[in-house]
C-alpha cells in the first residue's frame, strides 16, 4: 500500500515498518546524500545503520519498505534543488489598482 508520512499511523504497517519510517521521517531533513541515479537517491540517515534508498518525483520522496509497503515523505529543500525539473515554478502575482473613492 502506498501511505503519506503525513497520514502514517502504526495501525498501517508492521511495528517494524513502522519504526523504519518514523526514523526516516525524523532524520530525512539533516540526511548525508550518498548517491544518486536518475531520480534514486541513496541517503545516510542519522541513527539508521543501512542506507535509504527513495524515488524523488513531484509527490514527495518515496521509500519503498518492503512487502507491499510504501511510504511518501515530504522532499526536503536540500533534494529538490538537485532537481530543478521537480521545483514548483514562481508564481507570478498581479495587483489590482485600489478603487478610487468618490468622496
Amino acid at each position: 500500500m502506498f501511505h503519506t508520512y503525513e497520514e502514517l499511523s502504526p495501525d498501517m504497517l508492521s511495528p517494524e515498518r513502522f519504526e523504519w519510517a518514523t526514523a526516516i521521517g525524523k532524520g530525512l531533513a539533516h540526511a548525508e546524500i550518498v548517491e544518486i541515479v536518475r531520480r534514486n537517491i541513496t541517503l545516510r540517515i542519522a541513527g539508521l545503520d543501512e542506507p535509504v534508498v527513495g524515488d524523488v518525483a513531484r509527490s514527495g520522496f518515496t521509500v519503498y519498505l518492503g512487502g507491499f509497503d510504501w511510504v511518501t515523505f515530504p522532499t526536503p529543500s536540500y533534494l529538490l534543488q538537485k532537481f530543478p525539473d521537480l521545483m514548483p515554478l514562481p508564481q507570478q502575482v498581479f495587483s489590482a489598482p485600489e478603487p478610487e473613492d468618490g468622496s
